[in-house]
């Protein structure tokens, strides 16, 4: 499967979440397996998705622990990275 395609599911899935079509739980299950399977990836962008979905799990939490990151930052962070993947594969 082609990155666009692969980036594309994660953008939907982006999409479906911030409309509350999905919970956090199927975003999350999104990210990993559609980025994992992502070609041609620079190792940087690899870790950064890891850490991506890390800080949506933490950031349920960020109302009781100010030093994790908000759901938004995670969401803004997202779609930079979205941005930077290779979709060409």
């Amino acid at each position: 499967m082609s990155n666009s395609r692969l980036l594309g599911r994660i953008e939907n899935a982006l999409d479906e979440y911030k409309s509350g079509k999905i919970d956090r739980k199927t975003l999350i299950s999104s990210i990993t397996e559609n980025g994992k399977a992502l070609e041609m990836m620079p190792y940087n962008l690899i870790k950064e998705i890891d850490e991506i979905e890390y800080q949506f799990t933490v950031s349920q939490f960020s109302d009781e622990e100010e030093c994790l990151p908000s759901e938004a930052e995670v969401i803004a962070r997202l779609s930079r990275w979205l941005s930077e993947v290779p979709r060409e594969s």
